[in-house]
């Protein structure tokens, strides 16, 4: 069957600097946030089209080389709030399995 899939994970699944804050890239703490599944089928499979994640504190929004979108929309800390934060921010996968972003 043509399924679209939308994955929600705490963890970031990719260590791609797109969706690692600059001052976590490479660094000895970022296992605690994030994983690399860029070989795993969860990751590979194409019926994948948009995985949201959370955990980073840190937002992105991007298409990965195999076409999947990749977002996280954090708040951030009460402390320290995202400044990539959009709480209008609607996602909606549509008819050619492509997941878009709505305008609000």
């Amino acid at each position: 069957p043509q399924r679209k899939i939308v994955i929600f994970t705490h963890h970031s699944p990719t260590l791609d600097p797109r969706a690692v804050e600059e001052r976590h890239r490479g660094s000895t703490v970022q296992s605690g946030f994030a994983t690399h599944l860029s070989d795993e089928e969860c990751w590979t499979n194409p019926s994948v089209v948009m995985w949201a994640f959370g955990r980073t504190h840190f937002s992105c929004d991007f298409t990965d080389e195999l076409g999947k979108r990749v977002v996280a929309n954090q708040r951030g800390y009460s402390a320290a709030p995202s400044t990539g934060s959009d709480v209008e921010k609607v996602f909606e996968v549509g008819g050619e399995g492509k997941a878009s972003m709505l305008d609000a």
